[in-house]
């Protein structure tokens, strides 16, 4: 069993941290329990949190579908960065980007950063590792989130 401990930056984007943490306790009757990681960008991201969809073709906020990112205040500037991926439209929802690579740049004012990492990387170190397939990026094997919740 892997364990991953994120520090949320609350004051940055408290709508989209209240979003992630209430899918990590399940408090609406769902959230990331049960979802798999459906993406793999080898030196980049690791994505998951597609809920109702294995191939992460969309999410589900608490807030009853998607809403609007908050700020993209925090930078793309360290490996660990928690942030939120987006549809096509730019709305967020459920599905979420754990960055691998020290400086993604690239990521700055398309995705809302709001946590980092600070325990448990070694876990997406190894997802990319393993490799992805196909032009989706779809992991090699299949990565499924068992368990979520909230350390006090």
């Amino acid at each position: 069993m892997l364990f991953m401990f994120v520090r949320f930056s609350l004051a940055v984007a408290p709508k989209t941290v209240k979003n992630f943490l209430s899918l990590c306790e399940g408090s609406e009757g769902y959230g990331y329990a049960g979802t798999e990681i459906y993406r793999v960008v080898a030196g980049l991201t690791i994505q998951g949190g597609a809920i109702g969809s294995s191939k992460g073709n969309s999410g589900k906020s608490i807030y009853g579908g998607s809403f609007e990112p908050e700020n993209y205040a925090v930078r793309h500037s360290m490996a660990g960065i928690v942030s939120m991926a987006h549809s096509l439209d730019g709305l967020v929802d459920s599905r979420f980007l754990i960055q691998t690579k020290d400086d993604a740049g690239y990521l700055d004012g398309r995705y809302v950063a709001f946590g980092r990492v600070l325990e448990g990387m070694s876990l997406f170190y190894h997802l990319e590792s393993l490799g992805s397939k196909g032009t989706q990026n779809r992991p090699q094997q299949k990565t499924v989130i068992v368990s979520s919740g909230r350390l006090s």
